[in-house]
Parts: C-alpha cells; sequence; structure tokens
C-alpha cells in the first residue's frame, strides 16, 4: 500500500468502538488493489481504482457492477473519515456514462461531500479517465451507525 493510503486509514483507525470491530482498509479495498491519491479534509478525497480485466463483461468492458462495488467502498471510506463512526448507504444511485475499455490502466473515483446534517450525508462521485473523461457517476445517502441504535429498533 502507498504513504498517503496507509496515511488515511491509520487516521481511521485511530476511532474504535466497542460493539464494532473495524479493518482498514478493507478486504475488498485491499482485493481491488485502490489506492488514495488525494485528500481535502471534510470535503473530497480521490482514490486510484485499477482496470482488473478479471472483471470484464462479455462485451470486453469493465463490468459496471465492478465500478459500482468501488466507489461503494470509496463511499464507506469517505464517510467515515466525515462522521468519525461506522455509516452504512441507506440509498445508492449508480449511472453508467460510457463503457471502460479492459485495456484501461485505471480510473480515478472523485468523491465529495454535497451536504450533511446531523443524521445524513449526501455524497457524489464521478469515475474518470486519464483523459477527465466521466465514465460513471455514483450518489449516495449514508448515515451513521452504531449496533446498539440499530439493535434497539427491531
Amino acid at each position: 500500500m502507498d504513504n498517503l493510503s496507509e496515511q488515511f486509514f491509520r487516521a481511521l483507525e485511530q476511532y474504535q468502538f466497542d460493539d464494532i470491530q473495524l479493518k482498514w482498509p478493507s478486504l475488498s479495498f485491499s482485493e481491488m488493489k485502490m489506492s488514495v491519491s488525494g485528500v481535502q479534509v471534510g470535503k473530497s478525497i480521490s482514490f486510484i481504482l485499477p482496470c482488473n480485466p478479471k472483471f470484464q463483461d462479455s462485451l470486453g468492458f469493465l463490468h459496471p457492477g465492478y465500478l459500482s462495488f468501488a466507489f461503494n467502498e470509496a463511499f464507506y471510506c469517505f464517510s467515515f473519515s466525515i462522521a468519525n463512526r461506522p455509516c452504512i448507504p441507506i440509498q445508492v444511485d449508480f449511472s453508467l456514462v460510457t463503457p471502460i475499455p479492459i485495456n484501461s490502466s485505471a480510473l480515478t473515483l472523485e468523491v465529495c461531500l454535497s451536504a450533511k446534517s446531523k443524521k445524513l450525508l449526501l455524497l457524489n462521485g464521478k469515475a474518470k479517465d486519464y483523459r477527465d473523461k466521466i465514465h460513471a457517476i455514483a450518489n449516495t445517502i449514508v448515515t451513521p451507525y452504531s449496533v446498539s441504535s440499530s439493535a434497539n429498533k427491531t
């Protein structure tokens, strides 16, 4: 893992919770070989997502589900860094704008905070290639999560 990613995840590790076991980076994040490429604290974050040929669709493009999954990982990381606690998505929208050739080397996922309240964060994301061409967009609404508060609702 590169230095910026290590610093980012080390900062997240300072927040511990008795009722939740957290691991940074997640196994999924590591498996996709994502990395942090830039951070504006509380405002935005950028990730690099390598285009893995194992995840191509039948037409030879990067599978949209792989990209949607990567956005979810980015949203989890960024929302935790803003709220200083685990957050879960309560709504996620993903749109593929143009297909991504599987021979592309990597994409940049840019995620930013668009609105914030005590109980909700609204995040926007864009997936761009090296020419700044937007290939996908994603939006999510996340809410802070705790085992004790969710157990009381059932």
